[in-house]
């Protein structure tokens, strides 16, 4: 059975629609796995494993409104953890009754392990001198112009004051490798960094438009205001919005530029190329043609899980994977081995590292040494 039959079949048996020898099928391939100890867990991770999956499906399928059979908690999780962690690996699992278990020797393999990024940003001030923040911090920074700079647990809050700007000052808000950010500018309008990102603001807008310039992953709630446009830029890439909702992926070791629009409307503009997107729609702009191609129904918890707190694989690849792992965790990556398969996984983003790493494991398609903050995909 490949991967996508054996993928149809859990579904089948979550929502209560698989025939008895289908149930019975799933059923034997749990018990086979159980049976052979295939699972290493740490303490708790197993029962909040199977909590979480549960949960998580029986919320979807409700949503559904689609007719559920009552199973225990341990089969809702031995079923849905393969949907939501294996993907392609998902079967192979099952077909692997030779070979070393995962658990062989991972003591040695994470005897080191990494913490989860934080609530952490260095800001810049227009003199050049730099503050570091983070979310234990809370108390007015200074003044710039017409503004008073605030930081409140983990939030840069900028308030315009009703007196003459004395001109024109620009900040820079940077989030370094293992950590993220949240702020608010002078207009009002929210932004949250992700890892390895920054932002670089007036702290006034004065003229005709309100423009920002951005690198890495950032998301926006523009505040509406038709008179100031609110302009995006970076690089050569522009983004022309009057208020609405939307996340920008400009990694410079991401193969492509992807904006993704929630809510309201904006405009990409590229070298001559321009595209309006609408909800729902995402452009990607290729870094080498310069080429806008817009997507429909893109996968929007995917790309807002960073926000969410949360790791959300949706078939990626593990070099994909480990980029964001390089990025949040603050670590090194190198490859052993070559892995074609992809992967579906959905992950607390404030879990040790190991976390993140065991489960995967689980698809018996990849594993991982850890070695301080060098991280190597092994076979």
């Amino acid at each position: 059975m490949d991967a996508n039959k054996a993928t149809a079949l859990l579904q089948r048996y979550l929502e209560g629609n698989a025939s008895p020898k289908e149930v019975q099928l799933v059923e034997q391939w749990y018990q086979h796995l159980a049976d052979a100890g295939q699972w290493s867990w740490g303490e708790g991770e197993k029962e909040e494993l199977e909590a979480f999956v549960e949960s998580t499906m029986l919320q979807r399928i409700q949503a559904d409104q689609k007719p559920v059979r009552r199973m225990f908690a341990v089969r809702w999780a031995a079923a849905a953890v393969f949907v939501l962690l294996a993907g392609a690996g998902a079967w192979s699992l099952l077909r692997n009754k030779t070979g070393e278990p995962v658990r062989v020797a991972q003591q040695q393999r994470f005897k080191n392990d990494v913490g989860p990024g934080r609530n952490a940003a260095i800001l810049t001030l227009s003199g050049g001198k730099k503050i570091v923040l983070d979310s234990s911090a809370t108390g007015t920074i200074g003044k710039q112009s017409n503004a008073v700079i605030l930081n409140n647990n983990g939030q840069l809050i900028y308030t315009t004051l009703h007196e003459k700007p004395t001109g024109i000052f620009y900040n820079t808000l940077t989030t370094p490798r293992g950590n993220q950010y949240q702020m608010v500018l002078p207009d009002g309008s929210k932004v949250w960094l992700n890892a390895a990102s920054s932002i670089t603001y007036p702290t006034a807008f004065l003229g005709k438009e309100r423009k920002v310039t951005i690198s890495g992953e950032v998301y926006f709630e523009v505040a509406k205001n038709e008179k100031l446009p609110f302009i995006v830029q970076e690089g050569n890439m522009t983004i022309q919005v009057l208020g609405t909702d939307f996340n920008v992926n400009e990694y410079a070791d991401e193969t492509a530029m992807k904006t993704t629009l929630l809510e309201g409307s904006v405009r990409i503009l590229n070298k001559g190329n321009s595209s309006l997107l609408k909800p729902g729609q995402q452009a990607v702009l290729d870094k080498h043609d310069d080429k806008i191609e817009v997507v429909d129904h893109p996968n929007v918890e995917e790309v807002m899980a960073w926000k969410n707190g949360r790791f959300r694989f949706a078939d990626a690849s593990i070099e994909s994977i480990m980029r964001q792992v390089a990025r949040w965790y603050d670590v090194e990556v190198v490859y052993d081995t070559s892995i074609s398969k992809h992967f579906i996984a959905n992950v607390p983003r404030d879990v040790p590292l190991s976390r993140l790493l065991k489960l995967l494991e689980l698809t018996d398609q990849v594993h991982f040494r850890i070695e301080g903050k060098k991280i190597t995909v092994i076979p």
